[in-house]
């Protein structure tokens, strides 16, 4: 939904606006028919709720941006947002890469895969210590992802092309975050744990490029190459 209307908002042909704008209502409507049924079956993860106060309040002190030791403020109510979106989604990754990993018959794609699940163990236990540490509820799962399967599901080169997916939608989910956050202890967080992902990312590239499995995207014409 996110990367539809983001598309829709920068397009000017009006048949592609009509498209997306399909794509947006029916990605909508999935993810609500999905919802209804993960409510249903209490397999729903909710967010934190936390108390807010009901007065408009305004910053009164620089220390609310740029605290480094001391007793630090509470965390808003965006920020406990991201965090959560990101420690559900590597919650999910980390089901992806075990389930991927313990399937792959390939070494290096083996050790890739588990790579990319330390990464999201890593992530977890980061941000949920965040959390922890000021007594908020930490989002969990009641059920099980993973079996003990060892029969691949899918072919390596779609599974790698899916490991690297789910590795950049994590980096757009902590981009997210770190433009959200104003606090900067979890700016330093965001900023230790990105170009590890980024390198994870790259390294996925590299295994797909060796194995001519990385189609190239469109790409504008170099002038010069023409003559």
């Amino acid at each position: 939904m996110l990367n539809y209307t983001q598309i829709l908002s920068n397009c000017a042909r009006s048949d592609i606006r009509e498209f997306f704008t399909r794509l947006t209502i029916e990605s909508s409507d999935l993810y609500n028919k999905v919802a209804d049924i993960r409510l249903s079956k209490d397999v729903f993860t909710r967010f934190p709720c936390v108390e807010v106060s009901n007065k408009v309040q305004y910053i009164k002190s620089e220390n609310f941006l740029s605290e480094w030791i001391g007793e630090k403020r509470p965390l808003l109510a965006g920020e406990i947002t991201h965090i959560s979106i990101v420690i559900l989604a590597n919650i999910l990754g980390r089901a992806i890469t075990t389930g991927f990993g313990q399937v792959s018959k390939s070494k290096k794609i083996f050790d890739y895969i588990f790579r990319g699940r330390d990464i999201t163990s890593k992530k977890i236990d980061i941000f949920t210590s965040i959390l922890t540490s000021e007594n908020i509820p930490i989002p969990s799962t009641t059920y099980s992802f993973v079996t003990d399967s060892t029969v691949a599901p899918f072919s390596e080169k779609l599974m790698m092309f899916i490991i690297v997916s789910v590795g950049t939608i994590s980096i757009e989910n902590d981009g997210m975050a770190f433009a959200e956050t104003l606090r900067n202890d979890l700016l330093v967080k965001f900023m230790r744990i990105m170009p590890e992902v980024a390198k994870f990312i790259k390294d996925g590239s590299d295994i797909m490029i060796d194995n001519t499995w990385l189609e190239q995207p469109p790409q504008s014409v170099e002038h010069k190459n023409l003559v």
